[in-house]
């Protein structure tokens, strides 16, 4: 399938979603609306600000639910479906997803393994001027699956406080504007809209479901055509017992992204 087919699937699913998602994200009195005549973010040009870190972050998700799971960039092991949702998703940010082994959602007996250290993703990229948005770890939680919005909001920050050590490197040619740490806050509900093929099993196709995420996020300098960037991110996380969880985990994704 053809990049140029592949993103009119992606931008069909991002739009449905994004659409919905607006009056939810309880920001805009903050850093304006999210959505006008046309899908929009703060500006990252300059110095941006934790509000926009938050607001980014969400952005994010919305993003990476957006896209059906056969095409997502979640479970591509290769880096060639990097582009999905992003050629429109906002002027100044190209997103990196994190990543299971996949190739499909997780079932109900269990999740996914993440990616394992040492898979290289590669692709080629149009983000000339863009500035990359990850996350080092992140932890999301849905209103009803996970709890009430108090829980769920309880469970989300008390994984990304369970971190003790993180993972972030650039290479030479690439430098971090803002590293954040993001929490949930009562006011941080948003809504999510799943893809008619969603990425995570426990969902219906298109069901729209309420979450708080917290994580620790970096925004990079903008990217530069024809240039190579070699990027690493990831987390080590003891799992924390509010959030029902037991052991520990280690993520690491690396990209290889050549900017056309």
């Amino acid at each position: 399938m053809s990049q140029e087919i592949q993103e009119k699937i992606s931008r069909k699913d991002f739009l449905k979603m994004i659409l919905g998602a607006g009056a939810a994200m309880g920001l805009g009195s903050i850093i304006g609306p999210l959505v006008s005549n046309k899908i929009s973010a703060p500006s990252v040009k300059h110095d941006p600000s934790t509000a926009q870190m938050n607001y980014l972050s969400k952005l994010w998700w919305i993003w990476q639910c957006s896209i059906p799971a056969d095409i997502s960039p979640v479970y591509d092991l290769t880096g060639t479906k990097a582009f999905m949702g992003n050629l429109h998703n906002e002027k100044d940010v190209f997103f990196l997803a994190e990543g299971y082994q996949g190739p499909t959602p997780a079932g109900p007996e269990g999740e996914t393994p993440p990616l394992r250290p040492g898979i290289i993703r590669r692709a080629k990229i149009k983000a000339d001027g863009k500035s990359l948005f990850m996350p080092m770890v992140n932890s999301i939680f849905f209103v009803g699956l996970n709890g009430t919005p108090e829980e769920a909001m309880k469970k989300a920050n008390a994984n990304t406080d369970s971190t003790y050590e993180t993972t972030l490197k650039l290479g030479s040619n690439l430098t971090a504007k803002r590293i954040e740490k993001v929490i949930a806050t009562p006011f941080d509900r948003f809504t999510i809209e799943f893809a008619d093929r969603p990425t995570y099993s426990e969902f219906k196709p298109n069901q729209r479901v309420e979450a708080f995420t917290s994580g620790i996020w970096c925004l990079t300098n903008p990217l530069k055509r024809g240039e190579t960037y070699d990027v690493t991110y990831g987390s080590k996380v003891r799992a924390s017992a509010i959030a029902g969880g037991s052991g520990a985990w280690e993520t690491e994704y690396r990209y290889i992204l050549e900017v056309v």
